[in-house]
């Protein structure tokens, strides 16, 4: 496998009022300091390791074959849980054994899995609550670096990694059930409801969307497909149905949350 050019991938929950994130980017530094550190994302929810899970798969493939990807939302930091050290469809891992690499594990992907038990890598000074500066970002370092991952810990098997349950779309006849998964930055609702569960129903061609006491009839193809102001449904980048107001905040506008329910129902 061609190794990138030291480039290491950042998904955490920190976000970017305290010292953590750039302090953990100074340990790998120290490490390897030709390394480019590409900032995924800091704003993944607090403990929420699901929407950690959903970014992170979403995001690797676009980087080069070898690319290491660090993710820390460790809500189990100073327990017993696992660090695991992975590497799947070609590129590199490094996080808890709490379900962060879900999608990874359900596909197939991962070619080998080890725990991070090699203590000669990490810091001399192990707090117990900053396991991401003190054991994964020098362990990512190291990966960055060109070591073979075998030298982290010991091996597991794959099947023993920690999975956990994610939002799907339900079929019931003519109707697609969904629930609200994420709100970005723009107010824009994603589902759990993607192009595949719509392409299942290809002989239908009428649907309406139900979100809260909205409606919307029709997708649409991009933002400005309706007036300001208006309701839309579109796919986003990752291929799930959004619910969006052109140049508002769906969020705001439908007083909706995370967990909420959609429906699709097909009229013909």
């Amino acid at each position: 496998m061609t190794i990138s050019p030291q480039i290491i991938t950042l998904t955490t929950d920190f976000g970017l009022t305290d010292e953590f994130a750039g302090v953990m980017k100074g340990v790998i530094l120290s490490y390897a300091p030709a390394a480019t550190l590409i900032d995924i994302s800091h704003s993944i929810p607090p403990q929420d390791i699901r929407e950690g899970a959903c970014t992170l798969f979403a995001s690797y493939h676009y980087f080069p074959v070898g690319t290491v990807h660090l993710i820390v939302i460790d809500p189990g930091v100073g327990t017993s849980r696992k660090l695991l050290g992975l590497q799947a469809d070609n590129h590199f891992f490094v996080g808890p054994d709490n379900g962060v690499f879900t999608q990874l594990l359900q596909k197939g992907l991962v070619q080998q899995a080890y725990t991070l038990d090699n203590r000669d890598l990490f810091l001399a000074d192990i707090s117990t609550t900053f396991h991401g500066r003190d054991i994964m970002a020098p362990v990512a370092a190291h990966i960055c670096l060109g070591m073979e991952l075998h030298h982290v810990g010991s091996s597991i098997d794959p099947a023993k990694c920690c999975q956990i349950e994610l939002p799907a779309a339900k079929h019931d006849g003519n109707r697609i059930l969904g629930t609200i998964i994420h709100i970005d930055h723009f107010g824009n609702l994603r589902t759990s409801i993607t192009a595949t569960d719509l392409a299942a129903m290809h002989n239908k061609t009428e649907l309406s969307i139900q979100c809260g006491k909205h409606s919307i009839d029709g997708l649409n193809s991009s933002y400005t497909a309706v007036p300001v102001d208006h309701l839309l449904a579109i796919f986003d980048s990752r291929k799930h149905l959004e619910i969006a107001v052109n140049n508002g905040n769906a969020a705001k506008i439908l007083q909706c949350s995370v967990g909420d329910g959609v429906l699709i129902t097909y009229h013909s």
